[in-house]
């Protein structure tokens, strides 16, 4: 695999909405090492966003419900949701 320089931005996955209701996400985390529980409330925020996206939290606070609102609102209106961290 080839490494990425510092300067070259890091590929981004556009998964459409149809295709992410079909990931089974409790597989995928137990491949990419979520070991933790998806309602934690100790995650950090990146992690609870991912959780949000993909069907696996049920939000804790206002905060979080409103992220899951909008995250609704992109996937109605036929967008993806882009997450950009590490």
């Amino acid at each position: 695999m080839k490494k990425q320089s510092p300067t070259t931005p890091p590929k981004i996955v556009k998964i459409p909405p149809e295709e992410l209701a079909k990931i089974d996400t409790n597989q995928l985390a137990r491949e990419i090492g979520w070991p933790h529980d998806p309602n934690d409330p100790d995650l950090e925020p990146c992690q609870v966003y991912s959780h949000l996206v993909f069907g696996r939290r049920t939000p804790q606070n206002e905060t979080e419900q409103r992220w899951l609102d909008r995250i609704k609102e992109i996937h109605a209106a036929g967008g993806v949701v882009e997450m950009w961290f590490d």
